[in-house]
């Protein structure tokens, strides 16, 4: 259960329980509601809300800007395109601001690893994971090319999009991945980020990196 950001969407104080493709980490829903629950969350499960068929593992493939004014919903991979609908349901979000985004690299298997909102309003992603609608749609929801940063497909498999972007306690704005390339590290810092790599070789061994291992629980958006 270490791949926490599988567990659940979560936003203002809700939690929407994901429902696992794999069969082997079902069984982990049951104790991510529990967890929720006891912490005050308002729970919904989406084994129990959804069709059979949809299936959405968690804040993976559920991605705001940092700003929260847009949401990314990927799809096409481990979670069904249809699990949106419960999504916008239960945390009530107007369907302009919601982007369904089809993954199609079975190497890019949720939108977390390809795709990062960073904290001073950038976006990283990896082209090549998503079809041409759906790279044409997160442009257009975010009204302008500049503030995307490409990766390669090197920097991609790195897992480099896998990462955590916040601003610390003393303003900085820091993004925290396993791997950066040079290229990668220059254009970050000449946008004022600083980069902090981590070992997680071990984790990468099962496919997942330093996202995988967060859910961020103090989303809100003011409305």
């Amino acid at each position: 259960m270490v791949f926490s950001a599988n567990s659940a969407i979560v936003l203002n104080n809700k939690a929407l329980i994901a429902k696992m493709g794999a069969e082997p980490r079902r069984k982990e829903s049951e104790h991510f509601a529990r967890w929720f629950t006891e912490q005050g969350f308002e729970v919904a499960e989406l084994e129990k809300i959804g069709k059979p068929y949809m299936f959405c593992e968690g804040n993976a493939e559920f991605s705001p800007t940092y700003d929260l004014s847009r949401y990314f919903f990927g799809w096409g991979q481990r979670t069904a395109e249809s699990a949106c609908e419960p999504v916008l349901d239960f945390f009530s979000l107007d369907k302009k601001d919601v982007f369904k985004v089809r993954l199609i690299d079975e190497k890019f298997y949720h939108l977390d690893v390809c795709m990062a909102p960073l904290s001073l309003g950038h976006v990283m992603l990896y082209p090549g994971a998503f079809d041409d609608a759906s790279l044409k749609t997160i442009y257009e929801a975010l009204g302008s090319r500049d503030d995307v940063i490409e990766l390669t497909l090197e920097e991609g498999l790195q897992f480099s999009c896998n990462c955590v972007s916040f601003i610390s306690n003393n303003e900085e704005a820091v993004v925290v991945a396993p791997h950066f390339s040079d290229r990668l590290r220059n254009i970050l810092q000449n946008l004022g980020y600083k980069c902090v790599a981590i070992d997680y070789d071990q984790f990468l061994l099962s496919g997942g990196a330093v996202r995988c291992s967060v859910v961020d629980i103090a989303q809100k958006r003011n409305v």
